[in-house]
């Protein structure tokens, strides 16, 4: 059983993960586009993205222990998108 640890926290801190979750998929919009359209995913290798895929997984159990939502859905968000890249990746070897 995971143990109870949820914090609160303030409201603005909530809006600052909230800003990071919108500035780093947006970041990542130009490398999808250009992937879609090329085809190419040279620059992320299986390890790289088996380690983003672990890393976004603690992240989403790092936040339903902690009760951040911001967590869960930023973990969440980028899971999906290693996930288009793994697609792509193996699809278009």
């Amino acid at each position: 059983m995971l143990p109870n640890i949820k914090r609160k926290y303030s409201k603005r801190a909530e809006i600052y993960g909230d800003l990071a979750i919108i500035t780093g998929i947006v970041s990542f919009l130009p490398v999808i586009f250009n992937m879609w359209h090329t085809k190419d995913t040279s620059n992320f290798t299986w390890l790289n993205l088996l380690l983003a895929f672990t890393s976004n997984i603690m992240w989403i159990l790092y936040g339903l222990i902690t009760g951040s939502n911001t967590n869960i859905i930023s973990g969440s968000l980028y899971f999906l998108i290693y996930f288009y890249i793994s697609i792509i990746k193996f699809k278009f070897k």
